[in-house]
């Protein structure tokens, strides 16, 4: 035996360091093959744990049903199926969840077969293929004059159920198969087809909606421009109605309305807003009455306990306490007062009502003394059964606190009392978890509270037409308001309209024209109402009504009666300086028309130096230089504003 002892030659190794190393490739388990299956073939969401492991049909999940096919392909070729587009759809139609496309598909049933028209057919050879051009479809769509067979219509609905709502190209296509369905009353043509692609179209319109909402159309426009094809989902009368209702109003007389409007999501998305007030609503109605049952027990810790757990079971009975926004502004009672503040969840808004009777029920009993501004809450409290003391003992160190502070601070305005509190607020919570009655409290003295006194005492000091007041005296009634108590609670660009107000009609009582311009300009509410109340300051028998029959007429109607009549005694001579004064005080009343026409009036008597009329003056007339000066003062002092612009 010869032995090759120079080793290996220089050929032999550059050959096998040329060659690459064999591999060694395990077989994929059939598990492993199966999930790679699932991941290409069942794509999206609805393909969850629940649809592939939980989820059976014919006593085998998508899970089980998979393997066993898998296996067999493996180990018994002549009994498994074959894999493919087929196989795959048949088993999407079979396990996916009710509603799904891909289920819907296998429940259209075109028989019996009806001949389709060549452009339909043609239009959907051009959607379904490979590079799909949907553009013929919706032409046919939006062109379709006659009415469609059911096999047409079955072919339709399984184009449809191929599209994707939340792809932004696909969902204008679908908006177009809901208005052919809309103008042909297709929904109404094969209820049974409806029933089928009505929850898919329904998404598909909710989708539409949430888009525009987006884009910054209204709920109104969206409505008033989709009415016909929203009309197939939801009830347009009670989507009407709805929208009629005022933000602020009660709900509760809508709720049946909104219950018909959410059997549809794309109702549901439109008026979720008035879902979420009649959650709100009932909530506050059920805490409301409940607490009301502290009042027949004496409020211990037990009944308290007791009642929170009533009030949270109550409220999550209630049929629409899914629409409840946790975080909200929440109305509650304390005493016969109501007030309000913002919570974040329902255990907080149940907290809150509780605290606010118990703290009732303890100032009517002498337990706590009431916060420094209540007085003007005007809340009666009942005494009910009576407290233990030590449930309250928290708020009456937090209270005399407070009152102390608002003492030493000398408030005078409502701005001054809110820097106080929201000092004082952060260590009087840590010391009493339920202060925020406390803050409420002046809240509403300061704000909502304030703001209705000050509206009521305003227009009382104002004329109407049951309280016919002359200038000086609604400028006495003006004066003594800003004395109230109230006022030092109001915030200073409130005290700033009364005062503004006051100075008003002071230029009225001294017959001068009030400057108005910058209040009719402003979006002030509150000042333009007041200002609207000055017409009742001209007022004069209406020409049309004698006798025990005649009324009074105001403002812009009584001035034109007051014209008349000046332009009458003017041609005959009668016309006094005097006469004039309506027409310069209340100049906002009058139309450009009138304006024009007392001007003539006006100058022609002011030239005169009796103040009496140039084209007929008399002897025996008397002077009216008084009021000639007060007129002649006003014109001055209009002209220098004038002039001042040229300066």
């Amino acid at each position: 035996m010869h032995t090759n002892l120079a080793g290996p030659s220089a050929a032999d190794l550059a050959s096998s360091a040329a060659a690459p190393p064999r591999r060694y490739l395990r077989r994929q388990s059939t598990e492993q093959v199966v999930a790679q299956k699932l991941r290409d073939n069942f794509k999206g969401a609805q393909w969850d744990h629940t649809a592939i492991y939980v989820r059976k049909v014919n006593g085998k999940t998508l899970w089980e049903r998979l393997v066993e096919d898998t296996h067999n392909s493996r180990h018994f070729p002549e009994a498994a199926p074959a894999f493919g587009r087929d196989y795959y759809l048949a088993l999407k139609q079979a396990y996916a969840p009710s509603g799904d496309p891909d289920r819907l598909l296998a429940t259209l049933n075109p028989q019996p077969r009806l001949v389709v028209r060549p452009t339909l057919l043609a239009a959907m050879t051009a959607a379904t293929k490979a590079n799909p051009d949907r553009a013929p479809a919706v032409t046919f769509l939006q062109q379709v004059n006659g009415p469609l067979n059911k096999t047409e219509v079955v072919g339709i609905y399984r184009w449809v159920l191929t599209l994707n709502p939340r792809n932004t190209k696909m969902l204008p296509d679908l908006v177009e198969v809901i208005r052919c369905v809309a103008a042909l009353g297709l929904h109404t043509m094969f209820e049974d087809l409806w029933e089928v692609v009505r929850p898919f179209l329904d998404s598909a319109m909710e989708r539409y909606y949430v888009q525009a909402r987006s884009q910054g159309m209204s709920l109104s426009r969206f409505c008033a421009a989709y009415t016909k094809l929203l009309g197939i989902f939801i009830p347009m009368e009670c989507a009407s109605r709805v929208l009629a209702h005022g933000h602020d109003d009660d709900w509760s007389d809508r709720d049946g309305d909104v219950a018909k409007l959410n059997e549809s999501k794309v109702g549901s998305a439109m008026f979720v807003f008035a879902a979420q007030q009649i959650a709100a609503a009932q909530v506050e109605g059920v805490l409301k009455t409940k607490a009301l049952s502290l009042l027949s027990d004496k409020i211990t810790p037990g009944t308290i306990r007791e009642l929170k757990a009533q009030m949270t079971e109550s409220c999550g009975a209630l049929a629409n306490i899914a629409h409840l926004v946790p975080k909200r502004k929440v109305s509650f009672n304390y005493g016969t007062a109501v007030l309000s503040r913002e919570v974040p969840n329902l255990t907080a808004h149940i907290d809150l009502v509780v605290d606010a009777m118990k703290k009732s029920v303890a100032v009517a009993n002498g337990h706590l003394e009431q916060v420094f501004c209540e007085e003007l809450l005007e809340a009666i409290h009942s005494k009910g059964q009576g407290i233990e003391p030590s449930e309250i003992c928290e708020s009456r160190s937090a209270r005399a606190i407070l009152n102390q502070a608002a003492k030493d601070a000398d408030a005078t305005s409502g701005d001054v009392v809110a820097t106080v509190v929201k000092t004082k607020a952060p260590s009087l919570l840590l010391l009493d978890g339920s202060f925020g009655t406390e803050l409420s409290i002046v809240d509403a003295v300061c704000g909502d509270c304030a703001y209705r006194n000050l509206k009521k005492h305003a227009f009382k000091a104002l004329p109407g037409p049951e309280n016919l007041l002359t200038p000086a005296e609604s400028l006495e009634q003006m004066t003594n308001l800003t004395k109230e108590k109230f006022f030092s609670f109001l915030p200073r660009p409130a005290q700033g309209q009364i005062l503004a107000m006051q100075k008003i009609l002071n230029t009225i009582v001294e017959e001068r024209q009030p400057i108005l311009t910058d209040v009719l300009n402003q979006s002030n509410q509150f000042l333009c109402d007041c200002v609207a109340r000055l017409q009742y300051f001209v007022k004069v028998a209406d020409p049309k009504s004698t006798g025990s029959d005649s009324t009074l007429i105001f403002g812009t109607d009584a001035l034109k009666v007051l014209l008349s009549n000046l332009q009458e005694a003017y041609e005959q001579g009668t016309a006094t300086a005097q006469d004039c004064g309506p027409f310069v005080i209340f100049q906002h009343l009058m139309s450009k028309e009138m304006s024009k026409s007392a001007d003539v009036v006006i100058a022609d008597l002011l030239k005169g130096d009796d103040g009496a009329c140039k084209r007929k003056r008399t002897e025996h007339q008397p002077a009216q230089a008084e009021a000639t000066a007060a007129v002649s003062h006003a014109q001055a002092e209009a002209t220098a504003r004038a002039q001042s612009l040229f300066d």
